[in-house]
C-alpha cells in the first residue's frame, strides 16, 4: 500500500527526513520491469511477503541461508565462558543488536516469570542494557569468538528466538548445528527451521515456561543428534551454495 509517516526513522540506520513515500513509489516503478531478475527469499515465510509486496511480479526462488557445520558443531573443548552456572536450566537468546523490534522486551518478560532454578544467557547487549539486567539474565556483548558462541550454544538447554520479523533465523540454525533445540514463535520464519524432533513453536511467552519440564525430560543426546542432522540436511552451507550455482546456471541458459 506504500509507505509514509515511518515510525522507525530513529532506528539504525537513522534517517533525518521521512522520504519513505517517495522512495516506495520510485522503487515500485523500477521493479515493474525486471524480467531478468530472480529474487532469492531466504525462507518461504519471506517469500509470502514478497507475493504481497511491490515485488510480487518478480520471479523468486527460495534458498535457505547456509550454516558452516564445521564451525558450528557441539563444543567439546575446555570452558572459556565465565559467569554462567550451567547447573541451572539455561535459555539462550542472541541478537546482533537487541531492539524492541527483535524481541528485547519479550526476553525481559520471560525473565520476570522464569522459575528460580532457571536462567537466561543473553548475547548482543549494549552497555546500557548490560547495566540494567535482572539477576536471572547473564549478559554478554556481541562476541566475535566462534569458540565462545559454540560453547554458549552447546551448553544451553534451549535457544529462544523472540524475533517476529526475522527473515530466516540464522542463530536458531547455528544453535541447532551445535546440538541445541530451539523455541520459535508461530507465524515466523523460525517455524521452517525446526520440526517435532528439534524444536517447539509457541504463540506466547508464557508457553516457554510450560515447555521447561518437557525439555528437561527429553533425552538430550537423541535431540542433539536430531538437531545436527536436520541442519546438515537442510541448511548445510555447501548444499545451499550449490543451489545458488544451479540457479545462476539456469538463468544463464535462458
Amino acid at each position: 500500500t506504500g509507505c509514509g509517516n515511518c515510525p522507525r526513522l530513529n532506528q539504525y540506520p537513522a534517517a533525518k527526513f521521512d522520504n519513505t513515500k517517495a522512495n516506495w513509489k520510485w522503487k515500485a516503478s523500477l521493479f515493474i520491469y525486471m524480467p531478468n531478475v530472480t529474487l532469492v527469499p531466504v525462507s518461504y515465510w519471506l517469500g509470502r511477503y514478497v507475493d504481497e509486496s511491490l515485488l510480487k511480479n518478480v520471479k523468486q526462488n527460495v534458498i535457505y541461508n547456509g550454516i558452516d557445520t564445521n564451525v558450528f558443531k557441539p563444543f567439546d573443548g575446555g570452558a572459556s565462558v565465565g559467569g554462567v552456572d550451567w547447573s541451572k536450566f539455561t535459555i539462550m537468546a542472541i541478537a546482533t543488536r537487541w531492539t524492541e523490534a527483535n524481541g528485547y522486551q519479550d526476553v525481559m518478560k520471560l525473565s520476570s516469570i522464569l522459575p528460580d532454578n532457571c536462567q537466561i544467557v543473553m548475547v548482543g547487549l549494549d552497555e546500557q542494557q548490560m547495566s540494567n539486567l535482572p539477576k536471572n539474565i547473564i549478559g554478554f556483548r556481541k562476541t566475535e569468538s566462534f569458540t565462545q558462541l559454540q560453547e554458549l550454544y552447546t551448553k544451553s538447554d534451549v535457544i529462544f528466538n523472540p524475533n517476529r520479523e526475522v527473515t530466516f533465523g540464522l542463530v536458531t540454525a547455528e544453535a541447532m548445528a551445535c546440538g541445541t533445540p530451539a523455541i520459535v514463535l508461530r507465524d515466523t520464519a523460525g517455524e521452517e527451521i525446526v520440526d517435532e524432533q528439534t524444536g517447539f513453536v509457541v504463540d506466547t511467552i508464557e508457553e516457554v515456561i510450560d515447555l521447561i519440564p518437557r525439555i528437561r525430560a527429553l533425552e538430550k543426546k537423541k535431540m542433539s543428534d536430531a538437531c545436527r542432522f536436520r541442519v546438515n540436511e537442510l541448511f548445510n552451507a555447501d548444499k545451499q551454495y550449490q543451489k545458488y550455482i544451479d540457479l545462476y546456471n539456469a538463468v544463464i541458459s535462458i
